[in-house]
């Protein structure tokens, strides 16, 4: 039986620089730069990114 996971799934910068193998600095770099979609929560200090968006990331190579 196979773990899935929800592709919507939101994720913290720390949970997406631990699937890039980057830093959170980097991650936070991604956003800024408009490479990486994310949402900022309520409150405005915090980013989620869809899990989907990372693997994204990830697949094309760009966080090499």
């Amino acid at each position: 039986m196979s773990l899935r996971t929800n592709p919507d799934e939101p994720l913290s910068p720390r949970e997406v620089a631990e699937i890039l193998r980057v830093t959170d600095r980097t991650v936070l770099r991604y956003i800024a730069d408009g490479v990486l979609p994310a949402v900022r929560l309520p409150g405005g200090r915090l980013w989620r990114i869809r899990r989907r968006d990372a693997e994204a990331l990830l697949s094309s190579g760009a966080s090499a």
